[in-house]
């Protein structure tokens, strides 16, 4: 393994830190719209897990006969 030159950082954890606390990334950040996150899934959605649900136990019930 190589010896790390004086301008490396010491770790991966402390790159990252330095990255997330760039002005660059703050900037960039900032400029982003704000989201949230729904509490129930869309009706679509929640029905196709429904069905998968549903496929699941069919065949695992099938198997233990």
């Amino acid at each position: 393994m190589m010896p790390r030159s004086p301008d490396q950082p010491a770790s991966l954890p402390a790159t990252i830190r330095r990255q997330i606390r760039s002005k660059a990334n703050v900037s960039y950040l900032q400029s982003l719209p704000a989201f949230r996150v729904d509490e129930e899934l869309p009706s679509d959605i929640q029905q196709m897990l429904n069905a998968i649900d549903a496929a699941a136990a069919k065949k695992s019930s099938g198997r233990e006969q």
